[in-house]
């Protein structure tokens, strides 16, 4: 994901975090396309030239918002553009307003660059895309809801009522981190692209059991049983992926006891996929018992993937792998609780 998450701006280390924000700015965060002129975006942030690095970025959005081929985010661009110039008159907490303002405007431009560069005029935009972007756009308003409301108010009044100004400031801050969470580009873009450029193949049912058959009677367990409970048993080994011996362990329901919650598991193994959780490799039931197959994984595995995810990346898409593991940590609650009620 190229977006970086930046701090809200009533961080301690405020002034710090600003700097080396500037500097990931000019140095990554270019637009390279045809309608934005690399040259024009400089936005190391000081006092002195807050004014004049916020007008550049208006420029650019107002490029922006002229050139992209979709409504949404053509929108979101024009009215990023309206709240730095409502934010060009602020007094008083000027500093913070205009921070708040290019935090905005880097998220912009960041999903117009990534649009631009992976779709062309001839693709639309995928749904679950546009509807992010639109969710985008409704936080936007109320940042600029929030901000023009401010500028109506007199002199006296600001003075008068600094604390709610700065409460203001923390929720617009806290509305730009809800849009930080709102979506992940490279998955939503991952499937735009899936769904213009391959074909999925289709295989016959009964072929998909017997390879899975195959897979499972290659299955060889370790010498003792990983985990029993109950309702289920958990044996670790291996089984055969392709041309691969691969780490896997089985999960065997037997039939009698819990039907419901083999049914349970697979549907809840279905609908989730993570790169911090065991692979789900499949599924069938027999008349001695239902299994449920995963791919083997230890907690070792998963922090060596992290790392080495996070060492080829710069700091824009290193947020992305944070938030997987953050959404990781989620979902193992969920599949944690969802356990615990078979």
């Amino acid at each position: 994901m190229l977006l970086k998450h930046l701090p809200a701006s009533n961080s301690p280390d405020l002034h710090q975090q600003r700097s080396s924000s500037s500097r990931l700015m000019s140095s990554s965060n270019h637009v390279r396309s045809s309608y934005v002129d690399d040259s024009r975006i400089n936005l190391s942030i000081s006092s002195s030239n807050l004014l004049n690095n916020s007008m550049r970025i208006a420029g650019i959005l107002r490029d922006l918002s002229n050139t992209v081929q979709f409504a949404p985010l053509a929108a979101t661009c024009s009215i990023a553009l309206t709240i730095l110039e409502c934010i060009q008159t602020a007094s008083k907490m000027k500093e913070d307003y205009l921070y708040l303002g290019f935090r905005i405007a880097e998220m912009v431009v960041a999903i117009s660059k990534e649009c631009h560069i992976q779709w062309d005029d001839n693709l639309e935009m995928h749904p679950q895309v546009e509807e992010k972007i639109k969710d985008f756009l409704s936080i936007l308003k109320e940042i600029r809801s929030v901000v023009r409301k401010r500028l109506r108010t007199s002199f006296l009044s600001r003075v008068l009522k600094t604390q709610e100004l700065k409460d203001n400031l923390v929720r617009c801050n806290q509305r730009l981190e809800d849009a930080f969470r709102l979506f992940s580009l490279p998955s939503l873009i991952s499937i735009q692209q899936k769904l213009h450029s391959h074909q999925v193949p289709v295989v016959p049912k009964a072929e998909v059991i017997d390879r899975f058959k195959l897979s499972l009677d290659k299955f060889e367990k370790d010498e003792y049983v990983y985990r029993t409970t109950q309702k289920y048993v958990i044996t670790r080994g291996t089984c055969v992926r392709g041309q691969q011996k691969v780490k896997a362990f089985i999960k065997s329901y037997p039939s009698s006891r819990d039907r419901n919650g083999f049914q349970q598991e697979v549907a809840l193994a279905k609908g989730i996929r993570h790169p911090n959780l065991h692979e789900f490799f499949g599924y069938f039931s027999e008349d001695e018992e239902d299994i449920v197959v995963y791919s083997g994984c230890e907690s070792s595995d998963v922090q060596m993937y992290l790392e080495a995810e996070l060492e080829c990346r710069n700091p824009f898409s290193s947020f992305s792998v944070v938030t997987q593991m953050l959404q990781g940590i989620a979902v193992t609650h969920i599949l944690a609780h969802s356990n615990s009620q078979n």
